[in-house]
């Protein structure tokens, strides 16, 4: 019986439950699944990439089987976040979409008062969370592009430098993105809200207060 509690017990710290006036819930599991299915990709893209590119810029033999694995990574980049989107909830995504690209008054303000560390209340996604969301979309988009045609013109000069600058530029995103996320003491709070969905209600009410100004939407995964 010890084992068995122990196990519950651990399940529960891993998957803890809504408290009122303590946890909110700030993301489904489809919006979770669709962060890592994009993140974890592309995590291993930049890895490859830069070892690929590393090996070409030292004239050493190319590893076929790295370059494979980069390829086939490549096609889960490109796949994984329509499928999960589309045999998830797909109105929450798309929900969130119309949120991030949607550039309201306290947007601006929010983004005026940074420099001068002031407070500005903010919905689900700040102005910060905005801008990074969509450059990381755009980045994406370039990368698979530019990724494609690199595989059917191997050879070609032209998009295997667009490709390797916008994966280089593409670090300086990612680390300001990781920094906030595991390390800036503001805001690491809000971290374990993309591995399990639930954030202390203390992180809310400091960056994303808007949100409890209204009943918590009822959309399920």
């Amino acid at each position: 019986m010890g084992v068995i509690q122990d196990y519950i017990d651990n399940k529960r710290r891993f998957r803890p439950q809504v408290e009122e006036g303590k946890t909110y819930l700030r993301f489904r599991k489809t919006e979770i699944w669709l962060h890592w299915g994009h993140a974890l990709p592309f995590l291993l893209l930049l890895a490859t990439g830069l070892y690929l590119a590393y090996e070409g810029f030292m004239g050493e033999t190319r590893d076929e089987a790295m370059s494979d694995f980069h390829e086939y990574v490549g096609l889960a980049l490109i796949f994984t976040p329509p499928l999960v989107t589309l045999l998830g909830n797909t109105r929450l995504i798309l929900g969130n979409l119309v949120k991030i690209l949607t550039i309201e008054p306290d947007d601006i303000a929010w983004l005026k008062a940074q420099p001068k560390g002031l407070h500005v209340p903010a919905g689900k996604f700040n102005m910060g969370q905005k801008i990074n969301s969509i450059l990381m979309m755009l980045i994406s988009l370039s990368l698979q592009i530019t990724g494609v045609w690199l595989w059917q013109a191997p050879q070609g000069l032209l998009p295997r430098w667009l490709h390797t600058l916008v994966a280089l530029g593409s670090m300086f995103l990612l680390s300001g993105h990781i920094f906030m996320a595991t390390i800036n003491p503001s805001t690491r709070k809000g971290f374990m809200g993309i591995i399990h969905g639930i954030v202390p209600i203390s992180y809310v009410k400091e960056h994303h207060s808007k949100q409890l100004e209204k009943p918590p939407e009822v959309i399920h995964s």
